[in-house]
């Protein structure tokens, strides 16, 4: 296998470990230190509308000045929120920091896309994609468990300084780091323009963008509030990582089915039962009110999640041209974001006056009328990935950076 391959994964290993330790049981800590539903959703949201302005900018930078700058920054940004963490005690500290994390997330994973699938080679696309995300899927299934059995047995100081260590080693990989880009020496606001436009008028990219950001505005929900709810209900620290990492490890062993169900099956027809898996994932968590119900119910949701985006995300590699891999990557994952912050911040209002388990029911009922919708939609008749030529396989990891 490639050396370069390998140290990239090794990298994306660490970060994605690491902020996932910081992450998976954050809006449950910001509960607990007595910040309301509503300024929690807020803190989220306020992030994620920022660092959706300013992946715009860096999908076409990086395609102007190379990855490795940009991935750097990415990483000492990931460290800097995790040790930010440890100080902070008031929600506009905590503001400032998912700022700072969401700003950072949006400057690696944008470059690192764009280098990652830079790097692959003909030949053996899908069987490095399919590597890289099972690496991925299982680093961040592992560190919720880990996260609340350490938050529990040490504190969650402990948890954040041991995440920004793990972040820390992936400097050690930076250098390894070969640009790939054709660096430009100046870049002006016509280059953003055309990039954007052209990307734009790709044929089938507004469908997919529309069929991406509800996808992530129904997950949002269960997100940022499920931990909060299972943690007012009593459950034990351990127990949600646990429940939090059943998706994650769900998402890992789907990876290479469900890419070759995507290579021969419409797309909708994958993605139509993924939003109805939405709704039903959220029946049965909510219909036993006990740890096995919730971890059933968390596992027909990470099913759901991956059925729901993979198969856009598939279209998305084929019509894309290579030129604008990090912008159109960029433009995307802008509007994953929008609907992350928008989710965030209606679920933040709306728990203040009505329960969690009606706001996550009610997620549920909106993604089946999505599915519901689909069933017209003549585009998304398209396979995902079955006719993508060399240079259109794509990074394919959809919300590290986060959230999701």
């Amino acid at each position: 296998m490639k050396k370069q391959f390998v140290l990239a994964v090794a990298m994306m290993f660490n970060v994605v470990f690491g902020a996932s330790l910081a992450v998976s049981l954050l809006s449950l800590y910001l509960n607990r230190t007595g910040i309301s539903l509503a300024s929690i959703g807020t803190i989220f949201a306020v992030g994620a509308f920022s660092a959706a302005i300013l992946r715009l900018a860096i999908g076409v930078l990086t395609d102007k000045f190379g990855r490795k700058k940009f991935i750097l920054a990415g990483i000492i940004g990931y460290i800097a929120f995790a040790l930010g963490l440890v100080a902070a005690s008031e929600t506009a500290h905590f503001a400032a920091l998912n700022l700072l994390m969401e700003f950072s997330a949006a400057i690696f994973w944008t470059a690192f896309s764009a280098y990652f699938f830079d790097i692959i080679r003909k030949g053996n696309e899908g069987v490095q994609i399919g590597t890289k995300n099972v690496i991925a899927y299982a680093s961040s299934a592992l560190a919720p468990v880990l996260a609340g059995i350490i938050a529990k047995s040490m504190g969650f100081n402990y948890l954040f300084l041991i995440s920004a260590g793990i972040i820390g080693t992936s400097l050690l990989f930076v250098n390894s780091v070969k640009e790939t880009a054709h660096v430009k020496g100046s870049v002006s606001i016509t280059d953003f323009k055309k990039e954007y436009d052209d990307i734009i008028h790709i044929k089938g990219f507004k469908t997919i963008f529309a069929v991406i950001f509800l996808a992530n505005f129904v997950w949002t929900f269960w997100y940022i509030y499920m931990p909060i709810y299972l943690d007012n209900a009593g459950m034990p620290l351990e127990k949600i990582g646990l429940i939090l990492t059943a998706m994650g490890g769900i998402a890992a062993v789907m990876q290479h089915p469900m890419g070759k169900f995507i290579d021969i099956k419409p797309a909708k027809w994958i993605l139509i039962p993924g939003f109805f898996a939405f709704w039903l994932g959220g029946m049965v968590f909510f219909a036993f009110q006990n740890f096995y119900g919730y971890l059933a119910g968390r596992t027909i949701l990470g099913v759901a999640a991956d059925a729901s985006w993979w198969p856009a995300i598939g279209i998305f590699a084929r019509i894309t041209p290579k030129k604008e891999h990090g912008g159109g990557w960029a433009l995307l994952m802008s509007g994953a974001a929008v609907a992350y912050g928008l989710a965030a911040l209606i679920g933040g209002w709306l728990t203040q006056y009505f329960t969690i388990e009606l706001i996550l029911k009610g997620s549920g009922f909106l993604s089946l009328a999505i599915g519901i919708l689909m069933f017209k939609n003549k585009f998304l008749e398209t396979k995902g990935t079955a006719e993508l030529k060399k240079h259109h396989i794509m990074h394919l990891n959809h919300r590290q950076g986060a959230h999701k």
